[in-house]
């Protein structure tokens, strides 16, 4: 359940940047992903994609690339967005 939080908030940072940049659409989401731990469990890259899948249904980064790079530490940022 904490997984779909972050994914949410990833969500709304990626709608709220493309709105700011004008896009019309997101073709790559960039994530820095490292051993965040949230309520005892770590926030996983394979759960942060289902959920990501899920939430950006019907949006404009509907079929966004889903990047993730791993990084020390525990942390979850949202690195960039691409498109147009």
């Amino acid at each position: 359940m904490h997984d779909l939080m972050t994914a949410k908030d990833i969500c709304d940072a990626v709608q709220k940047k493309a709105k700011e940049n004008k896009m019309k659409t997101v073709s790559e989401i960039v994530i820095d992903l490292g051993e965040m731990e949230d309520h005892g469990e770590i926030v996983s890259e394979e759960n942060l994609r289902f959920h990501l899948d899920y939430l950006l249904k019907g949006t404009l980064a509907e079929k966004a690339k889903l990047v993730f790079n791993k990084v020390p530490g525990d942390t979850i940022i949202l690195r960039e967005i691409e498109g147009e």
